[in-house]
């Protein structure tokens, strides 16, 4: 039985693995995170696998694990955005973004012993048009910091949010569609994993 292991530290993927019901220990992954690729979709695969590839080589054993990294951007206008550095950083993307539409793309790659799946998911999000007094109050929850873009959808920055086109758990940081056909791909036996803290016998 393979043992799943999630190479980021982020709470917010760590909460959607939970509620999936899924079992898993979290290794946080060290590397380089500089964006150095002009292609968003690229970067993301890119940098989700040198996530999962650090985490692997340190817990590689004659145990079975699989390990998942995941990366996520926001891409505008042809250019990509990461975490802001500060709050005047926040508030100049956010600004940018007000009233507008940008995607996010998430890139996910899943290990396993001699097995390597590399993917990505994108979702377009559009902005209300923000108040300079909106984007500064929501800046000062600090809710920006350690978010690509600046902004956290399932948190406070959902009052930001006109509408979005794709999944939810993408804007999040991991798509669970994508999650789920990505470990049967991997050969999991991933029925038998989510939901395990629901009764089995619920049906009789």
């Amino acid at each position: 039985m393979k043992e799943i292991v999630l190479a980021s530290s982020s709470p917010r993927r760590r909460e959607i693995l939970e509620d999936m019901g899924l079992d898993f220990s979290v290794v946080t992954a060290s590397v380089n995170e500089k964006i150095d690729i002009d292609d968003p979709e690229i970067l993301v695969k890119k940098l989700a696998f040198r996530k999962a590839r650090n985490v692997f080589s340190k817990i590689k054993s004659c145990r079975d694990f699989l390990v998942i990294g995941a990366d996520t951007v926001i891409y505008y206008q042809g250019n990509i955005i990461g975490k802001p550095l500060h709050k005047r950083d926040a508030e100049s993307i956010i600004s940018a973004l007000s009233g507008k539409s940008h995607t996010v793309m998430t890139g996910l790659a899943v290990i396993t012993n001699g097995e390597e799946y590399i993917d990505c998911d994108q979702t377009l999000v559009r902005f209300r048009s923000l108040s300079l007094d909106e984007i500064r109050a929501y800046i000062n929850t600090e809710e920006y910091t350690d978010k690509a873009g600046g902004y956290a959808i399932q948190g406070k920055g959902s009052i930001l949010i006109e509408k979005i086109e794709g999944s939810y758990t993408n804007v999040v940081g991991m798509p669970t569609a994508l999650l789920i056909k990505m470990l049967k791909r991997a050969d999991m036996d991933i029925e038998k994993k989510l939901f395990k803290s629901h009764n089995n016998n619920a049906f009789g």
